[in-house]
This record gives C-alpha cells, structure tokens and sequence, in this order.
C-alpha cells in the first residue's frame, strides 16, 4: 500500500501545470487598450463659499474585447496648467466590449484655483485643459489610466496679446 507522504505529487504538479498556465492566458495575456474618455459636459450645480459644485460628465469608450467592469475611478482637471479637481468615485462602471457608457462625476471647483488661471485666460482667450486619471478594474486591482487634453475658448473674453 502507497502511504500519501510517498506519493509522487511533484509529477502530479508537473502534469498539471501546463492546464493551469494554459487557463491564465485568457484577456489578461493581452494588455488591456487605454480608454477613450471625452468631456461631454459640466454643468455648475451651485456656488457657494468654499467653491463650485459642478456635474462633469464624461463619456468612456472601451476599444477592447472585453467588457470592462471597473471598481471606480480617480481623475484629475487641471486648467491652464492649475490643477481645479482632484477626486476619487467608486461608484460600478460597466463599458461593454467596444462600446460606451457616460458617467457623471459631482467635482468641487475651487476659487483658489479658479483665480490661478485667470491671467493665462485673459492673455490667450482660451483656457487648456487635461483631464486625466486611472479606471480602477476588478481584475487584480488594475488601473487602466486615460487622459484627455484640449482647449476651450471663452468668447466673452477678448486675448491680451
């Protein structure tokens, strides 16, 4: 009789080893593509001492094939090189594979901020933005980053150059 302590589980470990790498090689082989986010809208929701409550509205495209389920994200606005935002949300996002969803983020806009970038403003007539951060992915804790960059011109205000 073959007591359990002789038994040969070194080979056991070995045959089954190659079924259990072949098991991993599945979406997480291919490296995940960085997301389309666009700004779709912000809209001021109130104004009060301690700054601007706005509702930024992002639209998430998902180039890959596979769904993304995300845990949350944590974003980033700055304007004319002055960081506005900064935030975290961890509400469930859920992108179908080489589709889209639209998430709103309730930001804080400081007047601090606010103020850093108005003589960029009133020079150009136009205010840079970026827009970056990471979507948190249930997979292992992995962080998709994505970053958009743009500009906006304010028509009310006339360049100083």
């Amino acid at each position: 009789m073959t007591s359990f302590s002789s038994f040969p589980i070194n080979r056991v470990v070995l045959l089954l080893l190659p079924v259990w790498l072949s098991s991993c090689s599945t979406p997480l082989s291919k490296p995940l593509l960085e997301p389309k986010v666009q700004v779709r809208d912000l809209e001021i929701t109130d104004a009060a001492l301690g700054g601007i409550d706005a509702i930024v509205t992002l639209d998430i495209d998902n180039p890959n094939d596979v769904r993304l389920s995300a845990r949350g994200l944590s974003y980033e606005l700055l304007v004319s090189g002055n960081q506005l935002v900064t935030g975290q949300d961890d509400q469930s996002i859920s992108v179908p594979a080489y589709g889209s969803e639209t998430i709103e983020l309730p930001v804080r806009l400081s007047y601090f901020g606010l103020i850093e970038t108005l003589p960029e403003v009133l020079r150009t007539g136009k205010a840079d933005y970026t827009v970056k951060g990471n979507i948190k992915t249930s997979i292992f804790n992995h962080a998709i980053p994505f970053s958009k960059k743009g500009d906006f011109k304010l028509p009310f205000v006339t360049p100083l150059n």
